[in-house]
This record gives C-alpha cells, sequence and structure tokens, in this order.
C-alpha cells in the first residue's frame, strides 16, 4: 500500500513536470504571411505553407505560427479570406486560433496581435518572426494587402 502511494506520488510528479516541460519550447517561430498577388494569383503563400508542413520539423522543440491575410483569394483550404487570422502547425495541419476584425495588414493590429498571441500561447526560450510578402521598398513599406 505504501510503495502504491509513493509510486502514484512519484508518476504524478513525472507528469506534471513533464507537462510544465513541454509547455516552453526552444523557439517559437511567427510568419506573418501577407498574400497579396503573390497568393491570389500564384498561390505562392500556399505553397510555402504546404512546404512547411512537409519540412518534418520538430514540434517538440518549436511552435510554428502562422498569421494569414492580406489577399482576396487563399488556395490554401479553410484560410479566412475575409480578415487576419492566426494558426498553429500541428502535425500536418493547419489549426485556427483566433480570427481578427477585417483590417489592413500593412497596418500596426494585426502584427500586434499576432506577437502578443504568440508570447501568451506558445512559450519558448526563443521567438523569431519571418514577415512573408514581397514588400514595396522603404519608401512604400512591406506587407501592403
Amino acid at each position: 500500500m505504501k510503495r502504491a502511494f509513493v509510486f502514484g506520488l512519484v508518476l504524478l510528479f513525472v507528469l506534471l513536470c513533464g507537462t510544465a516541460m513541454a509547455q516552453e519550447k526552444h523557439m517559437t517561430l511567427m510568419i506573418y504571411m501577407t498574400g497579396s498577388d503573390l497568393e491570389a494569383e500564384y498561390s505562392a503563400a500556399t505553397h510555402d505553407i504546404q512546404e512547411m508542413v512537409k519540412s518534418r520539423f520538430d514540434q517538440q522543440q518549436v511552435n510554428l505560427v502562422i498569421m494569414t491575410g492580406g489577399s482576396k483569394d487563399w488556395w490554401t483550404p479553410g484560410v479566412n479570406t475575409l480578415s487576419p487570422t492566426i494558426y498553429h502547425l500541428e502535425k500536418v495541419k493547419m489549426m485556427k486560433d483566433k480570427e481578427l476584425p477585417m483590417e489592413s495588414m500593412a497596418g500596426p493590429g494585426p502584427l500586434t496581435a499576432l506577437l502578443q498571441h504568440a508570447y501568451e500561447n506558445y512559450p519558448a526560450k526563443q521567438y523569431a518572426l519571418i514577415m512573408w510578402n514581397h514588400g514595396c521598398g522603404p519608401v512604400d513599406g512591406l506587407c501592403i494587402d
């Protein structure tokens, strides 16, 4: 009886520690993906999302969080075309986390929302951000819808 109780406590400790350690991964990679004409006309964002899924990155060590928006059409099934939406990659599919109100991806709102969401929901030792779009140079900016 005493040994079973001790074993139960050790098992509970291991489960709790394992859960706590699993919450903070090595890295959270955020991809701010403004599709624009690259996605609407050429499905370039969709191809890159497919490559991310196929890459088989170490999901035990890396969170992959993607915000899509800024394109009138998306070739990726299930991607919201009306407003910026945050997804995370889980196994081999994108899971929707949060939909934002319609807003230009060139404004500060969606980017701020992605950074806050990733920081609050995907803790990691390191964070990285990729701004995905061809951009308009230093004068007109990046991630124009």
